[in-house]
């Protein structure tokens, strides 16, 4: 499905590697990743989509999380993954 462009900036070390959404016959899988592979260290970034507008995410209930984190990484297919929870959400101020 076609959709606005969206330009996203994010910082990341040099030496990674940038990933950029994948379009296949399952559809394009909207996540941008960075990463050095080899140490398992990366940094994903994911749209939700239909979230509609946001104001405090600090003051969203648990299950907004689970929600979301339960469709990113189910993008590609359903069970691939085991069920988990939500046992805590801590806002930190960014510096």
């Amino acid at each position: 499905r076609n959709r606005t462009p969206l330009l996203v900036s994010f910082v990341h070390p040099l030496d990674w590697i940038v990933t950029l959404p994948s379009q296949d016959v399952n559809g394009e899988d909207g996540t941008i990743q960075a990463g050095e592979y080899a140490k398992g260290d990366t940094a994903t970034f994911y749209i939700l989509p239909d979230s509609g507008k946001v104001d405090n995410i600090s003051e969203q209930p648990k299950d907004f999380f689970k929600n979301a984190i339960s469709r990113a990484i189910s993008q590609k297919g359903d069970s691939i993954y085991q069920d988990f929870k939500i046992t805590k959400v801590e806002p930190v101020k960014g510096d």
